[in-house]
């Protein structure tokens, strides 16, 4: 003769526990998923601020006749206030600094604030070339600057 479950009875145990197993490992294998394509959006978002002050940086030459700063570096109130911008994230810290003196050119450089093992900092000339260096040495995450 066969039992019938009862109203009353619930899960034993042992299945409860498989179901929390089976849900620790999908959970084990999705957060590293997850903060990859996070940081990727926080990328894109220095990506877009930095080609923002690029554009500011051709306006300000065509109103002033050379490129902020005129010399030494710049960090991110006084980006904002003279080239007009809202760099409004703080994923990153932005600076400008003049090359070749004179405002002829500059470098501007976003450089993450986050986990240790995510440091990097994206940088960007007048001409626009974009390019991304790891700041965290070995204790980095596996391909921390995306391929370019």
């Amino acid at each position: 003769m066969t039992q019938e479950r009862t109203p009353n009875e619930g899960f034993t145990i042992i299945e409860v526990m498989v179901v929390l197993i089976i849900v620790g490992v999908l959970t084990s294998l999705a957060i590293p998923g997850f903060f990859r394509t996070k940081e990727r959006a926080f990328d894109k978002e220095a990506q877009i601020e930095l080609n923002l002050i690029v554009a500011g940086e051709k306006m300000y030459r065509a109103k002033i006749s050379f490129y902020y700063p005129f010399s030494g570096t710049v960090v991110r109130s006084d980006i904002e206030n003279n080239l007009q911008l809202d760099l409004s994230s703080s994923a990153w810290e932005y600076t400008i600094t003049d090359i070749g003196s004179g405002g002829v050119n500059f470098n501007a450089v976003a450089a993450r604030n986050g986990p240790a093992s995510w440091s990097r900092q994206w940088s960007i000339d007048a001409s626009g070339v974009l390019s991304c260096a790891s700041t965290c040495g070995s204790s980095c995450v596996s391909n921390v600057c995306p391929p370019s």
